[in-house]
């Protein structure tokens, strides 16, 4: 299996078949002003996926009422989570058809790159679902299929996901990638009280929760 190397760096690059991401330190572990200026420093990519700014100011939060940090994240956001990791790179936007995502707002870009690499797709040809709020299950389909593309080995092994209470639950496009998820540990039954909850929605602090562990999860 390759794994991730992490440095300080601000975006992704590649050099020979070594993957190399930015050094990821976890939220938990800042605390008081100057390890938070270090975490800003030192990981750039999650300080901007904590950030509101990852958000389109055209984009609706599902409630005024709730905290940033707990509002629901969309499809199009979750895209634009996934575009910074790799760097914000250019996408060919001459054969973008989705009638409902605006390719010069905020996650256009982002979305016409996901779907040109296989990592997401729409509803059908013509609806990506840019607002929807973005399910469990969907999530984690779009971070198997950047797997894939990133070139990592993301084997698809052992029956724990019959250990889930809900199993049953999992749409069947998803459940290699739920399967995939419980393996390497980005799905924990103790984490879950032994439910998957693959229609839930997610929120943002879980989002960027789930990108830390599975950036630090191949770390050295």
């Amino acid at each position: 299996m390759k794994k991730f190397m992490f440095f300080k760096r601000s975006a992704v690059v590649f050099i020979s078949s070594v993957i190399i991401f930015p050094q990821i330190v976890l939220a938990s572990d800042v605390h008081g002003d100057k390890e938070l200026q270090n975490y800003k420093n030192s990981t750039p990519i999650i300080y901007q996926l904590n950030s509101t700014s990852i958000y389109d100011e055209n984009l609706e939060i599902s409630s005024a009422d709730v905290d940033e940090e707990e509002r629901y994240v969309t499809r199009g956001a979750f895209i634009l989570m996934l575009y910074k990791l790799e760097g914000s790179p250019d996408a060919d936007t001459d054969n973008f058809n989705f009638d409902d995502v605006d390719i010069n707002s905020n996650c256009g870009e982002a979305i016409c790159w996901a779907n040109e690499k296989g990592i997401a797709s729409g509803y059908n040809d013509k609806l990506f679902g840019t607002d929807d709020n973005i399910t469990k299950e969907q999530l984690f389909c779009m971070l198997y299929r950047y797997t894939l593309f990133k070139g990592i080995d993301a084997p698809i092994e052992g029956n724990a996901i019959h250990e889930f209470n809900d199993e049953n639950s999992v749409s069947d496009y998803a459940v290699n990638s739920i399967r995939w998820a419980i393996g390497t540990g980005l799905i924990k039954m103790e984490e879950s009280e032994g439910c998957i909850n693959p229609k839930d929605y997610v929120i943002h602090t879980e989002a960027v929760n789930i990108i830390e562990k599975y950036c630090n999860l191949f770390s050295n």
